[in-house]
């Protein structure tokens, strides 16, 4: 187990909980958008030490 993993990946039971996670593959995030989240958060940036290994 690794300390950083705060919750299991589970398989969805349906078709139906399977398809927004599929739309939302399709989402492309534009250069503004990503702008602002490299302004909350810079690249590369760790934000829990644990993440280090």
């Amino acid at each position: 187990m690794h300390p950083a993993v705060s919750a299991a990946i589970i398989g969805p039971r349906t078709a139906g909980h399977l398809r927004g996670p599929l739309d939302a593959a399709d989402v492309v995030l534009g250069p503004a958008v990503l702008d602002r989240i490299d302004r909350v958060v810079a690249p590369g940036a760790g934000l829990n030490p644990d993440d280090a290994g």
